[in-house]
């Protein structure tokens, strides 16, 4: 099995165990679940730990180096996101309105580290 080691840029909302448990077979996160097709896309996706479900996040993805790099660091510019923090809330309200509502000082940018 091969292993690939991706780093992103989330602007966005990170959810507990619990979200990823009750919603990671669901067909609004199959919708939203970010891909490789999605790269360099204006949109709002979910990343989620696959291995053991420990991390969710909901925002605007930013993936900063292309499958082909993985393990290559080199410096890049990244571009600034474009979806205001109350923005990226609204749509998860929206999205999920029987979950706790999120307020724009919820949303941070986060650095992570994605195994696939």
């Amino acid at each position: 099995m091969s292993v690939r080691k991706e780093k992103y840029l989330i602007k966005g909302i990170k959810l507990g165990e619990g979200f990823t448990e009750k919603y990671l077979d669901s067909e609004i996160y199959d919708e939203l679940e970010y891909s490789d097709k999605d790269r360099n896309k204006l949109t709002l996706r979910f990343l989620s730990d696959g291995m053991n479900g420990q991390y969710t996040f909901f925002g605007q993805i930013q993936e900063l180096l292309e499958a082909k790099d993985f393990y290559e660091d080199k410096i890049q510019e990244v571009k600034v996101f474009d979806f205001t923090n109350s923005y990226i809330a609204e749509e998860f309200n929206k999205h999920f309105p029987n979950e706790q509502e999120i307020a724009e000082n919820d949303v941070k940018i986060y650095y992570v580290v994605h195994y696939s």
